[in-house]
């Protein structure tokens, strides 16, 4: 086993990134046991917490007087993987007899590993997740507007990694939101409807797409604002990595789709001068927070 940032991350951007120790391994070590229906349910949590992450505290609300702003900063989130994220059914897979059903640990569960004992002396073994106490993550972020009652929203990450496996993350976004209010007298509150896309990229072996359409209704007044949010998200992973039957090796393509795709989403923003300071707490399942500064021009 070997310890290095890499791994480190790229335990993350699957979903597991742990406070305090790591044991780190990569892709191919840890499905090296799974192909088909029981990599897909280990790896499932990593879809529902990656599109979490990524939108809640997304919107934000351009003044409306017919300026052009722009605002930047840093959106970071934090979610706890919920009990019914850190086990999955498994089945036991071909040569291994009997076929046996057993409740294993998903990616972001029990560190220990489930055996299962099978005819003359044999054992298939389901391995352990990470257990992580925390799924973390940040992104920078800028949006302009309103134009028409339109803003833009653009956010960016990428690097190079000095892997063998893996060359290098991304990770991307634009949104696109709406103030609908504008079609009516209003005093004290602004609707909007947003659209918004992401993609996240780990070298060729993880690539995952997550939409999302909401309704977010706004209170305004002189110190900031309070926002109720409504929406639906389509969230997909791919992850592609080697399996080892023992006798060939073979590429494996994993497709895991998302969960949980309504989402709730209440939160406040702060204005002092140029700064904007928010806090979001997503209500619906998988539950967390977001907390975001940003500098408003």
């Amino acid at each position: 086993m070997k310890w290095n940032f890499t791994n480190l991350l790229l335990i993350g951007i699957l979903g597991t990134l742990i406070t305090g120790s790591v044991l780190a391994q990569n892709i191919n070590q840890i499905l090296s046991s799974y192909t088909g229906t029981n990599a897909s349910g280990y790896l499932r949590p990593v879809t529902d917490l990656t599109a979490a992450s990524l939108h809640t505290g997304l919107w934000s609300l351009m003044p409306d007087d017919s300026s052009f702003h722009v605002r930047f900063g840093l959106t970071h989130s934090a979610f706890l993987p919920f009990s019914n994220q850190q086990e999955f059914e498994a089945v036991t897979e071909y040569p291994f007899t009997p076929e046996s059903k057993v409740l294993a640990p998903t990616i972001v569960g029990a560190i220990e590993s489930v055996t299962v004992q099978g005819e003359n002396g044999t054992a298939f073994v389901f391995p352990g997740g990470f257990k992580p106490e925390v799924f973390l993550y940040a992104l920078p972020e800028i949006a302009v507007g309103e134009v028409a009652g339109t803003s833009l929203y653009g956010r960016y990450l990428g690097f190079k990694l000095n892997d063998d496996e893996f060359d290098r993350f991304s990770n991307w976004g634009l949104g696109i939101q709406h103030d609908i209010s504008r079609y009516f007298p209003h005093e004290g509150y602004r609707l909007g409807i947003g659209y918004a896309y992401h993609q996240v990229k780990l070298g060729d072996q993880v690539n995952g797409q997550f939409h999302l359409i909401s309704g977010n209704a706004y209170l305004t007044g002189r110190l900031g604002l309070g926002y109720v949010s409504l929406g639906y998200a389509i969230s997909n992973m791919q992850v592609s990595y080697d399996y080892d039957s023992g006798e060939t090796t073979e590429r494996i393509r994993i497709d895991t789709k998302g969960d949980y795709p309504f989402m709730a989403e209440i939160g406040g923003e702060l204005n002092l001068w140029v700064i904007r300071l928010r806090l979001a707490a997503k209500v619906s399942p998988p539950f967390g927070a977001a907390a975001g500064l940003h500098f408003a021009f």
